[in-house]
C-alpha cells in the first residue's frame, strides 16, 4: 500500500500555505499568509506533528481560526474614544456599563453598512445559545466612520473606519467579552464569528 503524508483533498477547498511551529513547549506559535483566506470565514488549523519526513499524517487539530480584518481603531479627534493599548492590559477596548457606547474599528476588508457585531461572555462562543440571546438583546449595525462616513448609497464601500454603538448596561462590570461579528447581517453568506477583540466592562 501507499502511504500519503497529505490529507485527501476536499473538492473546491482552500488552504494557506504550511508554516513551521516556532517556541517552546508548552507555548508555540505559527506565521501564516492567509492573503487567499476569505475574511468573515472559519478555517480548521491543521497539524503535521513529525514533519513531512515523518511518519505521522496530517490531521486535524480541533482548532478554527475566523479570519477577520476588524480590529479597534482610537476615535477621531474631538470623538470620546474606547481604545486600550496592547500593553495596558489583554484587552483592546474599555466600555462604560450603560447605553450607547461607542466603539471605533478598522476594517479593510468585507464590512458593510449590513454588518453586525455584539459582545459574549469570554466564556461563550459567538455562535452558542448565550450568542443568540445576545443578538436577540440588539446586536448593533456597523456605521462608515471618518471621510466617507456620509457614503449615502455607496453603503460605506470603499470605508476602512467604521463605529458602532453598543448597550453594554445589562453586562457586568469588570468582565472582559468577546466581540463577535457577523459580516453580511441577516444574509446566510456568513455566520457570527470571535474577531479576536476583548473588550472590558467598567462601572459607569
Amino acid at each position: 500500500n501507499n502511504f500519503s503524508t497529505r490529507p485527501p483533498r476536499i473538492s473546491g477547498a482552500v488552504e494557506s500555505r504550511r508554516s513551521r511551529l516556532s517556541g517552546q513547549s508548552p507555548s508555540w506559535e505559527a506565521v501564516l499568509d492567509t492573503r487567499h483566506l476569505s475574511v468573515g470565514k472559519d478555517y480548521r488549523l491543521c497539524t503535521d506533528l513529525d514533519g513531512r519526513e515523518g511518519p505521522l499524517l496530517v490531521a486535524d487539530s480541533g482548532l478554527v481560526v475566523r479570519v477577520t480584518a476588524l480590529e479597534v481603531a482610537s476615535p477621531p479627534p474631538g470623538s470620546s474614544g474606547s481604545f486600550v493599548p496592547a500593553a495596558q492590559g489583554p484587552f483592546s477596548a474599555k466600555l462604560t456599563r450603560a447605553k450607547n457606547q461607542v466603539l471605533h474599528l478598522r476594517c479593510a476588508e468585507g464590512c458593510i453598512v449590513g454588518s453586525r457585531v455584539f459582545l459574549v461572555s469570554q466564556s461563550s462562543s459567538c455562535r452558542g445559545a448565550s450568542a443568540m440571546a445576545a443578538v436577540a438583546a440588539g446586536s448593533s449595525a456597523l456605521i462608515p466612520d471618518g471621510p466617507v462616513a456620509g457614503g449615502g448609497a455607496l453603503g460605506g464601500f470603499g470605508a476602512s473606519a467604521w463605529r458602532t454603538s453598543l448597550d453594554a448596561s445589562f453586562l457586568t462590570a469588570g468582565s472582559t467579552y468577546r466581540l463577535c461579528a457577523d459580516l453580511d447581517g441577516l444574509g446566510s453568506l456568513f455566520t457570527p464569528g470571535d474577531t479576536g477583540i476583548r473588550v472590558a466592562i467598567v462601572a459607569n
